[in-house]
């Protein structure tokens, strides 16, 4: 399953401008939709009971005469003004049915509990109205309307359409302006994350990313060519470090040299002599070693020539153990195995510079090390 974190930045940014977009205008339809409703309402309200207080004066003389069949005419005649009334009612002050009238095909009337006390009360989809028939400030009947609101279903209806296609538009055009947008940020930083991977692949250090801008993305970008520029100060300072140590470790490594060579013609005993050539070689060593040291231009690629040769990987190890006993004076080295005696291709110094390596870090962590114990 696809996570945010693994979504690109782009994308990110596009689903982050487009979710917003979507809200703010779900927000904005809700409210223009609950408004609208609303507002209907209130307006046929206002109509029912204005209706509801002309029945009310009409009616005054029918209920005092005691004329119920021009009560009952008179609301007949009110669906020829408002339809959508399905059921009205007229009653004495006991609360007997003085005159009704209901659309055909429509279910008694009942006028609902929590009409009482109320001038008008939304139930479900209907709106009933009550308004006192009044004579010389005594009440002496009520009129009852209940009103369909299927008007006000199809006006829902509407509305929710027409806010579902302005949806879908403004959706298409977030779309698009997050596309706009995003390609300028998303850009600026890819040319960012692009310079990076190339340092990182090459190790080599670019001039500054160029960027005009004044927001956060800028001011990341300059930090990264500061930090770049101080890399290049301290790449700099590195490499004059080490031209000097190499010139310094050059000028007494040639006289030691010298003096060992001279001993090694000047000694006869044969043991003695031999620890004489092995100093020796070991100074060819470290004079290559400098020698490598010295060409900071491979340092600074990585790559140092390899000298590719043939050699008995046997006396290798044989040499590299003793060369590793001898400075050892905590532990016994000691070498397992048969001899192979086999000849390999390589570059025999960097080998045995491994080996030494090695061994050297096996001595220094191995239990028996003065180094090791705690106080």
């Amino acid at each position: 399953m696809l996570k945010f974190n693994d979504i690109s930045l782009r994308n990110k940014l596009i689903l982050m401008q487009v979710f917003t977009s979507v809200v703010v205008f779900g927000i904005v339809f809700g409210v223009f939709i609950i408004t609208d409703v609303n507002s209907y309402k209130q307006r046929k309200v206002d109509s029912m009971v204005s209706i509801a207080q002309v029945l009310a004066t009409n009616s005054i003389s029918s209920i005092q005469f005691q004329d119920p069949e021009s009560a009952t005419e008179m609301l007949q005649e009110l669906q020829t003004v408002s339809p959508e009334i399905i059921h009205s009612e007229i009653t004495n002050k006991e609360g007997q049915v003085f005159a009704s009238y209901s659309k055909p095909e429509t279910e008694t009337f009942s006028i609902p509990q929590i009409l009482h006390g109320k001038s008008y009360s939304f139930v479900g989809q209907q709106l009933f109205v009550s308004n006192p028939i009044k004579s010389n400030n005594e009440v002496i009947g009520r009129v009852y309307l209940e009103v369909t609101l299927t008007e006000l279903q199809q006006i829902k209806q509407y509305k929710y359409e027409l806010a579902l296609i302005l949806l879908l538009v403004a959706l298409v055009f977030s779309f698009l302006i997050a596309v706009l947008v995003q390609g300028y940020l998303s850009a600026r930083l890819l040319n960012l994350v692009n310079v990076v991977r190339k340092i990182r692949k090459t190790g080599e250090i670019t001039k500054a990313v160029e960027d005009k801008g004044k927001d956060e993305i800028a001011t990341l970008i300059q930090a990264f060519n500061k930090l770049m520029e101080e890399i290049r100060e301290n790449q700099k300072k590195k490499d004059e470090f080490i031209g000097i140590a190499s010139h310094e470790l050059k000028t007494p490594l040639t006289s030691i040299k010298g003096y060992v060579e001279m001993l090694n013609m000047l000694e006869q005993d044969a043991q003695k002599k031999q620890f004489v050539k092995k100093a020796l070689n070991n100074i060819n060593k470290l004079e290559r070693l400098v020698k490598d040291l010295l060409d900071v231009s491979k340092i600074q690629s990585g790559q140092l020539q390899l000298e590719m040769k043939e050699f008995n990987i046997d006396e290798l190890l044989n040499e590299t153990v003793n060369a590793s006993q001898m400075v050892s004076e905590t532990h016994r080295i000691v070498k397992r195995g048969n001899p192979v005696d086999e000849m390999i291709y390589g570059d025999r110094q960097r080998i045995e510079q491994v080996l030494l390596n090695l061994l050297s870090n096996a001595i220094k962590y191995s239990p028996g090390n003065p180094g090791n114990r705690k106080n």
